[in-house]
């Protein structure tokens, strides 16, 4: 008996089989959206076996010929029913919908073995434990109605935060653009008991990206970024990844899940297939798992000039806080003797036009540097993704494109905020004259010099901007949060030093707060929200999931 195993093993060994891959291997798929065409559909299946791709993550499908193809083929779809995006809140809204589609699903599934496999959700708010019954109640509808070997899943961009894993047969992450997806499985696993995989593993092209792994979002980027994550995935065993989706088969750019119009696929148009495309077939196979690229030159960052600018601002600063006794004195007032300071306002002994002028444009660029951080890091991420999604499609694609353009963004938001201080000092100035009369330089000291604080914040944000993707946006996170905390504070510090200079009364001169930059922000902040039903929960826990 002995004889034979060996000789059999040998045989094996000889014709070339890597029984440990084999073994240890996930399931390998792939994210496909069918054309509309049946025909090409099947084609586009065919070469995906082709490629090794044993399993597609796609959405519900209704023609029974690609069902199917997919039978023939051997090939398991993962059918995802079309909820995503949802707060908790806006789940228990879609209950109705979701349960007549996968209804339907469960039905045509009956006479096809590849129909086993149904996403409950995607990207939605599972940090929030009211998500959990949505999926508890359709995966007992899955278990009650579908055909035996029938399983639930969903697709979540959380780990430490997921609240509903327990819930599900599969939990899928995702991994677009993800520096350590390896690291958020070891996570998983030590919290939770539920299989998991990466239901989304990929990074965007830019086409007109020079060629080279060193350029960001080059072809040959894009090719490196599988080659190094889906070595990860052959480091691990079944047991901690259960499957892997590439993101995705084929660019799909005019969509409203791709506000940003990014290129993510492995094939550009129906044919033209990009190098990463080779990489996954050569996994997928086990043909091949090395791989050669050019390097290409990488390019300058692209905020280089606008971190010197923010830190040239701090600097101007000290020099003029060095050089000016009469700003020294001032600025000893302002934090040691504010009753002084008050005074000297309004007797104008001490109003300092340059000074506030310049304090006034480093506020601006303070700002500007934050805003075009933040969009620097963020335009990639799901957080913004989601919050376009919310809008209508023009409004979407002049945001999206505002996005892409971080340091013009960063400019005009210093300008505007410049224009609102100036806009803000007139009315004060205005509300005045019924009291101690102010002139514009008293009113603009009075605004614009309790905006000290905010050299912090850009300290913040220009480290955030020269770090990585993940460290850098949780700098950014503390940066933006602490600019609006900073706002808070300055604009009561300025209507209580107006209040008291102009002696009027505090009621009314918090009344013309209602003017002032941060005011108007969130005013329109809250307009947005309402208006297009933006979960402020939802975005507040993807900026702060680990």
């Amino acid at each position: 008996m002995l004889r034979y195993f060996l000789v059999g093993l040998g045989v094996l060994l000889i014709a070339g089989v890597d029984l440990t891959w084999a073994q240890q291997s996930p399931t390998q798929g792939v994210v496909w959206t069918p054309p509309s065409a049946v025909e090409e559909a099947a084609r586009d299946l065919q070469r995906m076996r082709e490629m090794g791709v044993d399993a597609v993550r796609t959405d519900i499908v209704e023609n029974e010929r690609l069902l199917e193809a997919a039978d023939t083929l051997g090939i398991q779809l993962y059918q995802d029913v079309p909820i995503a995006h949802r707060s908790a809140r806006g789940l228990d809204e879609a209950f109705s919908e979701a349960s007549e589609q996968l209804a339907d699903a469960l039905r045509r599934a009956e006479a096809y073995e590849s129909a086993r496999h149904f996403g409950l959700l995607q990207f939605s708010d599972t940090s929030d434990p009211a998500a959990c019954t949505y999926i508890e109640r359709l995966a007992e509808q899955i278990e009650e109605e579908g055909p035996d070997g029938s399983a639930a899943y969903y697709v979540t961009p959380f780990v430490e935060r997921e609240q509903c894993a327990e819930t599900a047969d599969l939990v899928l992450l995702d991994a677009r653009d993800s520096g350590a997806p390896v690291s958020r499985v070891d996570r998983w696993s030590e919290m939770h008991e539920t299989s998991v995989g990466w239901g989304a593993l990929g990074t965007w092209v830019r086409p007109e990206a020079p060629s080279g792994f060193r350029v960001p979002h080059s072809s040959e980027y894009q090719a490196r970024f599988f080659e190094d994550r889906l070595s990860a995935v052959q480091a691990q065993t079944a047991d901690d990844v259960q499957a892997v989706f590439v993101y995705r088969w084929r660019d799909m750019l005019n969509s409203r899940t791709n506000p940003f119009g990014r290129a993510y696929g492995l094939h550009r148009g129906e044919d033209e297939r990009r190098p990463a495309a080779d990489v996954v077939e050569g996994f997928y196979t086990g043909q091949q798992t090395v791989f050669a690229f050019p390097p290409g030159e990488a390019p300058d960052r692209a905020l280089s000039w606008l971190v010197l600018l923010g830190w040239g601002g701090i600097v101007l600063m000290g020099v003029v806080y060095a050089r000016e006794p009469r700003v020294r004195r001032t600025v000893a007032r302002y934090f040691r003797a504010h009753t002084f300071y008050r005074e000297s306002i309004q007797e104008g002994r001490e109003v300092l036009p340059g000074t506030t002028a310049v304090l006034l444009g480093i506020a601006a660029a303070s700002i500007g540097v934050v805003v075009a951080a933040a969009a620097h890091h963020y335009q990639a991420a799901y957080t913004a993704t989601l919050i376009l999604q919310a809008f209508p499609d023009g409004l979407q694609a002049s945001a999206a494109s505002w996005l892409e353009a971080p340091i013009q963004l960063g400019l005009t938001a210093g300008v505007i905020y410049a224009c609102a201080i100036g806009g803000w000092t007139l009315a004060l100035m205005g509300g005045s004259r019924w009291w101690t009369r102010l002139s514009f330089s008293q009113t603009l000291m009075v605004v614009v010099w309790p905006r000290w604080p905010l050299l912090l914040a850009t300290g913040a944000a220009l480290i955030g901007a020269t770090m990585g993707s993940a460290a850098g946006r949780s700098v950014v996170t503390v940066a933006l949060i602490g600019t609006v905390g900073l706002g808070m504070s300055m604009t009561v510090r300025s209507l209580l030093d107006y209040a008291a200079i102009a002696e009027m009364p505090r009621s009314l001169a918090f009344a013309i707060g209602i003017v002032s930059p941060l005011a108007l922000f969130v005013l329109v902040a809250l307009a947005l929200i309402l208006q297009y039903d933006l979960s402020l929960a939802l975005v507040w826990h993807l900026l702060t999931r680990s």
